[in-house]
């Protein structure tokens, strides 16, 4: 395939890259790559590197803010974490426009983004209507409570999806959450909390919050996107269809599939997959 577009990701435990013609056909690779196989210079990073400095050296990460970023490719262009997102879900999809909502842990500041996107003569257009920016995280705070439990952050929250399943509704507990969701930042977990809860109900009522948040972000009268960590939550997901919202969620909603909104963003109009080509490497987790 001849590359004409190129969109990565890399840092934290992302590494990804999607290589795509002037067709908008693409081949994925999401967990690692070789940088020997790009064949062009027409590449786009999927954040904007000093503005996530900014945020890392508000939020104490002074080495973070500080270290060089030793990437494997030379970017042309920095996009906006969020936007390559939006671009992953709704260039993929069959839509010609939608209401996109993108919800993760943390982009460079912002947390939670709701998008229209519409084509004009093909060619993709994205208006940003609301944003939520760091310290408020949906994802860090669903990732908080799943380490209070015992499980593991970006790894295990399937088996905490689970765990919501044998929970109770308990109101006193959800106003609770909904203080920490508001008002606390998750990023530094919430260890000390909640104690005298049981593992199930906590994961219930997580997850009550979570939906409670994210619901009036939806559209029901239109197309939905949905992208970003948070849209890995199949329980909200499966609601979502369930209530008749018509929803386009990505095969790869989280950061490694941002390689794919990136390069998206570089061609302009919708896009379709020619392969994803997986290896055994140490980039297991999307985030």
């Amino acid at each position: 395939m001849k590359q004409a577009y190129v969109g990565f990701t890399q840092g934290f435990w992302t590494e990804s890259l999607a290589l795509m013609n002037n067709k908008g056909e693409y081949i994925f690779y999401p967990k690692g790559f070789e940088p020997t196989i790009v064949e062009t210079d027409n590449i786009a990073f999927y954040e904007k590197p000093f503005l996530k400095r900014t945020r890392q050296f508000y939020s104490g990460q002074y080495r973070k803010a500080f270290e060089s970023l030793n990437l494997k490719l030379k970017p042309k262009y920095y996009l906006s974490h969020h936007l390559c997102h939006a671009a992953n879900a709704f260039q993929n999809s069959d839509f010609d426009s939608a209401n996109i909502v993108v919800a993760d842990s943390i982009g460079e500041w912002e947390t939670v983004t709701v998008w229209k996107a519409y084509y004009i003569n093909g060619y993709a257009r994205y208006k940003k209507v609301s944003s939520r920016i760091y310290p408020f995280s949906l994802g860090l705070f669903y990732s908080s409570v799943t380490q209070l439990v015992g499980l593991i952050p970006n790894q295990d929250e399937n088996k905490f999806m689970e765990l919501s399943k044998l929970g109770t509704p308990d109101s006193q507990l959800e106003l609770l959450m909904e203080s920490q969701l508001l008002y606390r930042n998750n990023h530094r977990g919430c260890r000390g909390l909640y104690s005298g809860y049981n593992k199930e109900d906590l994961a219930h009522n997580t997850q009550t919050v979570l939906e409670s948040y994210l619901l009036p972000l939806f559209d029901k009268k239109n197309n939905n996107c949905f992208s970003g960590g948070v849209a890995f939550n199949k329980l909200f997901v499966d609601k979502l269809l369930t209530k008749g919202y018509t929803l386009y969620v990505p095969n790869n909603p989280g950061d490694p599939g941002s390689a794919i909104g990136a390069a998206a963003l570089l061609y302009g109009k919708k896009i379709g997959q020619l392969a994803q080509l997986n290896r055994a490497s140490r980039y297991e987790r999307e985030g």
